[in-house]
């Protein structure tokens, strides 16, 4: 069976791991490694049936996820130094540790149906959260949001909306993105902001931009009654819709948003 490393290189480069190498001939191994290639940078998918054709999908170690976190955290750096609020600059660095070491090293997307290019590889998530964050200081000019405070909580919950629980692993290893990742992440914000004492107008509009992101396109948000009781009357606030525009404009494969790399 041959073990294909999908995450590990820069750029997207994929090495094959053959155990029964000596069973292949050196044309096959070239088939192979281009197919797969060709597969992975035009359309990213975990769940792909790589298994059925032989292929098990290999995570880095974790030396080399916990390497990725800690370079992936700190290109998030500087949006992070606009946060002007040391408390939410805290939240966000909180909720970074929270969120499970591979989610640094994964795609942004487990079908391939949105996001660019760049995203579609090592660490494509990451991109994802800059270009939202980018996003986030055009849409809060665009709602009237130039109040500091209002600024600090749009941009924090531009970076925190897909965190922690984005991805989900299947019991075959692949990862597949968590239909309920909003509510999820908005309840358990809640909870941690409640621990760190935030004011309940701050609380509030950071788990309702977090909850409400992904607009029209969550179907399971309306069964969560009781999340729903707590914020639906913040459903049309600006800082929810700088959120859900920053995230929706990012995620088109159409728009590009320059970020450091």
């Amino acid at each position: 069976m041959n073990k294909i490393n999908l995450l590990c290189s820069k750029p997207l480069i994929y090495m094959i791991q053959k155990e029964n190498s000596a069973q292949q001939s050196n044309g096959e191994s070239a088939n192979n490694s281009k197919k797969i290639y060709e597969l992975s940078y035009a359309y990213y998918q975990p769940k792909l049936s790589f298994k059925g054709s032989g292929y098990v999908l290999v995570m880095p170690s974790q030396v080399e996820l916990a390497e990725s976190k800690a370079s992936e955290i700190k290109k998030l750096e500087k949006y992070l130094a606009l946060i002007k609020n040391p408390k939410l600059n805290e939240l966000c660095n909180k909720v970074f540790d929270a969120a499970p070491i591979e989610t640094f090293v994964l795609p942004s997307s487990t079908t391939g149906k949105n996001h660019t290019g760049d995203e579609i590889g090592k660490s494509g998530f990451m991109k994802h959260l800059q270009k939202v964050s980018e996003m986030s200081m055009h849409a809060t000019s665009r709602y009237g949001l130039e109040d500091q405070n209002m600024k600090d909580i749009a941009l924090t919950a531009c970076l925190l909306h897909d965190l922690p629980y984005r991805f989900q692993k299947k019991e075959d290893g692949s990862y597949i993105t968590n239909k309920n990742h909003a509510i999820d992440n908005s309840v358990f914000i809640e909870k941690l902001m409640k621990e760190m004492n935030f004011d309940e107008e701050t609380q509030n509009l950071v788990c309702a931009g977090v909850g409400f992101h992904m607009g029209r396109w969550d179907n399971l948000r309306e069964q969560n009654t009781e999340w729903m009781s707590k914020y639906e009357k913040y459903k049309e606030h600006p800082i929810v819709k700088c959120v859900q525009e920053s995230d929706y404009y990012a995620s088109r494969k159409n728009v590009s948003v320059d970020i450091d790399d």
